[in-house]
């Protein structure tokens, strides 16, 4: 019979494993998007849209983000095909 006293470590221990095999992918895929998000951003900050809008008044961050939220879209596509393909792996 086990023994319930000790709370959450007979969990902790089998969710360890499969948690770090986990993160080791997923570490991976981090740098990957990190990466097009940094360079989706240098580009809106040397689009002439950004710095006319900057010119005009309007803050970095009320200028920039929106142009931002458009240059998300490769990295929802990108978020969609490594999903697909670590669901079609799991199978």
């Amino acid at each position: 019979m086990p023994d319930f006293a000790t709370g959450w470590a007979p969990v902790a221990d089998t969710a360890r494993p499969p948690g770090a095999a986990a993160v080791a992918l997923a570490l991976m895929y981090v740098a990957v998007y990190l990466r097009l998000m940094r360079a989706g951003m240098l580009e809106v900050a040397a689009a002439t849209m950004s710095r006319t809008a900057r010119a005009k008044g309007l803050s970095p961050a009320a200028s920039t983000w929106p142009m931002c939220a458009q240059r998300a879209l490769p990295m929802v596509t990108l978020f969609g095909c490594h999903f697909a393909r670590r669901w079609a792996a799991a199978w």
